[in-house]
C-alpha cells in the first residue's frame, strides 16, 4: 500500500512537470464527411475538448452560415448553380479558417501558457503566463521534494548507487500521513498551474477573436499556394 501511494505521488508530481496528456486534433479542419465549413465537429478530445476555442469550435463558422441562410431566403444549396455557389465556399472556408486559427491560438496557450500571446503580439501578456507557469511549476517541485522525508531526499539516498531494494524500503518505511505534505503540494501545484492554462487559453481565443475582427488578422481563400486551397496573410 505505500509503496502504491509513493507511486502515485511520483506520478502527481511528474504531472505538475510535464503537464497532461493532451489530446490530438480529430478529424481535419474541414470536418466530417463534407467540405470546408459544412460539419464542424467537436476535433479535440477529453480535456482538450473543454478548452476555450474547443468548446465554440464553429463561432464564426455559424454566423456565417446563418448569413447566408438570410440572404438566400428559401433558396437551398442544392438548387445553386457552381458559379453561384463559389461565393458562398469562399466565404465558409474564410469562416472555418477564423475558427481554426482561434483554435489552434487556445490549443498552444494551454499546452504552453503564453504562446497564443506572443504569437498575438501581445509580449506583456505572454511573458507573464509564461512566468506564472513557470513559477507555480518550480514551486510545486521544490515543495514536493523538500516535503519529502528527509530521508529520501538526494542528500540521505543515492538513488543512482543505491540498490533497488534500498530505495524500495526507504519508501515503505514511511506511512501515508508522511507523504500527505508534499502530495497536497504536488496537487495543488497541478491544480493552480492547470487554472493558468485555462487562463492562458481563454485569453488568446479572446485576443484571436479581437485580432480577426479587427482585421489585423485576415484570412483569404486562394487557389494556390497554401494547404487545401487555404492560404493565410497577416
Amino acid at each position: 500500500m505505500k509503496h502504491l501511494f509513493a507511486l502515485i505521488v511520483v506520478m502527481v508530481a511528474s504531472s505538475a512537470l510535464f503537464g497532461q496528456d493532451w489530446p490530438g486534433e480529430g478529424p481535419g479542419a474541414w470536418g466530417e464527411g463534407g467540405g470546408p465549413g459544412f460539419a464542424a465537429g467537436n476535433r479535440g478530445m477529453g480535456m482538450a475538448a473543454g478548452m476555450p476555442g474547443q468548446r465554440d469550435r464553429a463561432h464564426y463558422l455559424r454566423a456565417e452560415l446563418k448569413a447566408i441562410e438570410t440572404e438566400l431566403g428559401g433558396s437551398k444549396f442544392g438548387e445553386l448553380s457552381l458559379e453561384a455557389l463559389k461565393p458562398y465556399r469562399d466565404r465558409l472556408a474564410v469562416a472555418e479558417a477564423r475558427d481554426v486559427y482561434v483554435a489552434g491560438l487556445a490549443l498552444s496557450s494551454f499546452i504552453m501558457p503564453g504562446s497564443g500571446q506572443f504569437r498575438l503580439g501581445d509580449t506583456g501578456a505572454g511573458a507573464a503566463f509564461l512566468s506564472g507557469h513557470l513559477a507555480v511549476v518550480t514551486a510545486g517541485i521544490l515543495g514536493f521534494y523538500f516535503l519529502l522525508p528527509s530521508d529520501l531526499r538526494f542528500n540521505h539516498l543515492n538513488y543512482l548507487d543505491s540498490s533497488l531494494t534500498d530505495i524500495s524500503s526507504a519508501w515503505n518505511g514511511h506511512s501515508i500521513r508522511d507523504y500527505l505534505p508534499a502530495a497536497g503540494v504536488a496537487f495543488g501545484s497541478m491544480a493552480l498551474d492547470m487554472a493558468i492554462r485555462y487562463w492562458s487559453a481563454r485569453s488568446a481565443v479572446d485576443l484571436g477573436r479581437a485580432a480577426v475582427d479587427s482585421g489585423k488578422v485576415k484570412l483569404e481563400p486562394r487557389i494556390f499556394p497554401g494547404f487545401m486551397g487555404l492560404g493565410l496573410s497577416y
